[in-house]
């Protein structure tokens, strides 16, 4: 932001030079009209999905200038967060996805590889929300892909270190599922014993 400020040289002006278009293709118009609804009610919001396309009275068609009027959402996910649930409810998403990232911390501990999955995924889900909205929307392939890496990080939140405790580090190491083990029968199962 202070460098920003310091040159002049904004997202908006990447967005120009990336794709002619300094407005991210109309978002920047839908995120004007957000904020300003956001500064109407700043603490709580509008309501869990009570602002977008919700009746012909809904604060998204009486006060919305022009084709904004028909929005489903604000294509960005922290901004319709900010709309439906106010800072309250924003604060409490930040919170989730920070413990989301430091239960992959966790997890990293025990399998690295299954850890660096999932921070890809949170990474990547959280960056998309800048300009599509996902948060919070159960019909959203997204959101659920999130809260499945939610609960797989949440799975190693209480252990300790292997290494670290030496009741742990005596157990024999954790049993990772590759599919059945196999082992050769000592004879044959399908031979028929000839008389």
């Amino acid at each position: 932001m202070v460098f920003s400020s310091v040159t002049g040289f904004s997202m908006n002006r990447v967005s120009y030079m990336l794709y002619g278009d300094s407005t991210f293709t109309g978002r920047t118009i839908i995120w004007d009209f957000a904020n300003m609804q956001i500064a109407k009610k700043p603490l709580l919001g509008w309501g869990y999905q009570s602002f977008w396309l919700v009746g012909p009275d809904a604060p998204s068609i009486v006060e919305a200038p022009g084709w904004v009027k028909d929005m489903p959402n604000a294509h960005n996910g922290y901004e319709d967060t900010l709309l439906e649930l106010g800072y309250a409810g924003f604060f409490l998403l930040v919170a989730f996805i920070l413990a989301t990232i430091h239960g992959i911390g966790r997890l990293a501990r025990f399998d690295l590889s299954r850890a660096w999955i999932l921070l890809s995924i949170v990474l990547y889900v959280a960056i998309t929300n800048g300009l599509e909205s996902t948060w919070m929307r159960g019909f959203e392939m997204l959101w659920v892909v999130f809260v499945i890496a939610a609960v797989e990080a949440a799975r190693y939140w209480g252990q300790a270190r292997p290494a670290a405790n030496p009741a742990i580090a005596r157990r024999p190491a954790m049993r990772r599922i590759h599919g059945p083990r196999f082992r050769p029968p000592s004879t044959p199962v399908n031979v028929v014993r000839s008389r």
